[in-house]
Parts: C-alpha cells; structure tokens; sequence
C-alpha cells in the first residue's frame, strides 16, 4: 500500500470517527486555587473516559478574571493552535494557572463565555464548554442574553458549569445556558473538597462523552 493511499485512509477514518472539543473556561482570580488543582488532578482521567469511549477527544483552555481591573481573557495555545489532542500537554498549561487578582465579585465570566465561542474549534466536533467559577459575572462588558446568543450561533451542543448552585444569585447567572444545545449540568463547588471536586469533573466526563455518542447515533452516525 502505498504511503498516499495510506495517508487518505487515514483521513477518511478520522473524519468518521465520533469527536468532542472540549473548553475549560476557568476562573483565575483569587478564591480558585482549589478548583485549579482540581482540574490538575481529573485531567487525565477526564481525558480518558472520552477515549476508552472512542471518542476523539480536543482540549483547549480559557482562563479569566476581571476585565473592568485590567486583567486580560487568555486564550491558551499549544503549538500553533487552540486546541490539543495530547492531554499531557493540557494539563501542562494547566499547570501554569496561577488563582490571584481579580477582586470583589463580580468577574467577566460572560465575556470569556463569549472568548471560548470563537475559538477555532476542530471542524466535525461535538463543541463542549465547561465553566469552573465561584463568581457571578459582569454584565457592563458583555450581557448574559449575548453570551447565549454567541452560544447558540457557534452551535456548543453541551454546557456543563462547576459553580455554586445553591447561591441563587451565582446560579442565576448561568442556569439559563442548560438550554443551549443538547443541555448540560450544572454541579455545586460546596465547600471545594479536593476529592469532590476531581468526582464532579470525572463525572462531567462521563456525561458528555455519553451525550456525544447518543448526539452521533441520534443524527444517523458519523459517516
């Protein structure tokens, strides 16, 4: 066989397979030192349910904190592109997060809602968002109804939030994204124990890579 025709069937095989992109959009600022150590320590796991599952599984990273303080939304690179199939090298930029600065509530949790929505996602992916956040969000910069507008238009089929939900205030800044696609969850923090925490994300796994199978199946398959 020769390299070209092998190339091709290469391509072929990974066009029909079944794909999610995945995007952590993370909360830096001060209080999120737990969550942040949280996703150093599912990671892997996370990563291999979507793979034990036949799922093709692209990671990429926004972190954020307050806009209105000066402090940039990140969009985090590997290589010269936004996402990653190499789990190692997410949970390396993981890594480097650092939960400082931001200041008082709120954060621009909708502005970077909006960021992860026009990322260069991986073309035939299921496309995934997962907020981590202790923070309701501003609303100067960027309004929750266009955060779901932009939602919406990019088609993100899951949205999955690691927040408080037992603070109405904190929830009600994000429940309403449970609408967007095929739905999602939201988990509360409680009192950001490590171990339940690393659960709650492995679990989230679980959920989506399911949904991604079921969204395939129901659409009449991946070829």
């Amino acid at each position: 066989m020769s390299d070209d025709l092998l190339d091709q069937l290469t391509k072929r095989e990974t066009e029909k397979a079944v794909k999610a992109a995945v995007t952590f959009v993370i909360d830096v600022t001060g209080s999120m030192s737990s969550e942040i150590n949280a996703v150093k320590a599912a990671l892997l796991d996370f990563a291999e349910i979507f793979e034990k599952r036949k799922v093709r599984l692209h990671l990429g990273m926004i972190s954020f904190r307050d806009l209105t303080q000066g402090e940039d939304i990140t969009v985090h690179k590997f290589g010269d592109g936004e996402f990653t199939r190499s789990a190692e090298a997410f949970k390396a930029q993981v890594e480097t997060l650092n939960a400082t600065g931001g200041g008082p509530e709120p954060e621009s949790v909708y502005d970077a809602l909006v960021k992860a929505t026009e990322m260069d996602w991986p073309q035939g992916c299921e496309k995934v968002i997962l907020l981590i956040t202790d923070a309701t969000s501003h609303t100067s910069t960027t309004t929750k109804e266009a955060a779901f507008s932009a939602m919406e238009a990019a088609e993100v089929g899951q949205f999955y939030a690691l927040t408080y939900t037992t603070k109405p205030k904190v929830r009600d800044c994000y429940v309403e994204f449970l609408k967007i696609g095929k739905g999602g969850n939201m988990h509360d923090l409680g009192n950001k124990d490590h171990s339940t925490l690393v659960k709650i994300i492995r679990n989230i796994g679980l959920t989506s890579s399911e949904r991604t199978i079921s969204k395939t199946t129901t659409d009449g398959g991946t070829e």
